[in-house]
């Protein structure tokens, strides 16, 4: 599958100005690379790869290595990684749309309307 870098990481520039501006109103503002961190993850599962250190320590810096010059190192990476799960929880809701019809989880549960 062929995708266009500069257009995904220009979407998630656009997203996380808007999240930013959220997060500076309704939570307590964080100093952290949120653009890059998320192209990154957006970008891995993307990629072909399935173990998420080489993809970082080898396959990032070949491929995309001029994208990123300033990468952290994959420790920090990994400690800043559970920042990332509410901008890419709002984020994939958002890119979900809205949703049509019932949503069903299990046979035993209740049907669930789309809010």
């Amino acid at each position: 599958m062929r995708y266009d870098t500069v257009a995904l990481y220009s979407f998630i520039d656009d997203f996380c100005k808007i999240f930013e501006e959220w997060e500076w109103h309704k939570l307590l503002p964080t100093e952290r690379k949120l653009l890059e961190m998320l192209t990154i993850m957006v970008l891995f599962h993307m990629s072909p790869c399935k173990n998420f250190k080489w993809y970082y320590e080898s396959f990032l810096r070949i491929k995309h290595g001029k994208d990123f010059p300033d990468l952290v190192d994959y420790d920090r990476f990994i400690a800043l990684m559970p920042r990332l799960f509410l901008p890419l929880q709002i984020m994939l809701h958002f890119l979900k749309g809205d949703t049509q019809g019932h949503l069903f989880y299990g046979l035993n549960a209740p049907r669930c309307l789309p809010q």
